[in-house]
């Protein structure tokens, strides 16, 4: 597109696209991305970690409920696909908790949210400095 976009990749579908082939793209995707990256000097980060953490949340407040992803030291697109695989598991309604220190993931979260049909409900500061993406499973 002839735009420096720090890494980042942009994906454009033809409406006729599946939800099953992008399902097999997004599961697909990080094996061959962090496969590129191991073949670019200094390019897979030491904090990469394969899969997604899933932990119950705590009980900080009424508003923590469902699950915490810890996406934290994963880059694009793996934040955003931490959250996808994550949200079938659990029922409608459920508030899941995406902890993301990737300055990506904000406009990747949200945009999948909209794409998705689910909600953010919020996006604050998180006591370690990265970010807590709270959504809504809606459907």
């Amino acid at each position: 597109m002839g735009a420096l976009s720090s890494g980042n990749v942009r994906v454009s579908l033809h409406p006729e696209v599946t939800d099953a082939a992008v399902e097999r793209f997004l599961t697909v995707l990080p094996a061959v991305i962090d496969e590129v990256r191991g073949q670019i000097p200094g390019g897979r980060p030491e904090a990469l970690r394969p899969g997604v953490e899933l932990a119950a949340a705590t009980t900080e407040g009424p508003t923590v409920q469902g699950t915490v992803i810890d996406s934290r030291g994963r880059r694009c697109p793996l934040p955003v696909l931490d959250l996808a695989r994550a949200i079938g598991g659990v029922p409608v309604g459920t508030q899941i908790t995406v902890l993301a220190d990737d300055p990506a993931a904000a406009s990747d979260i949200a945009a999948w949210c909209r794409m998705r049909q689910h909600e953010l409900v919020s996006s604050s500061e998180h006591e370690d400095g990265a970010r807590a993406y709270r959504v809504r499973r809606l459907r």
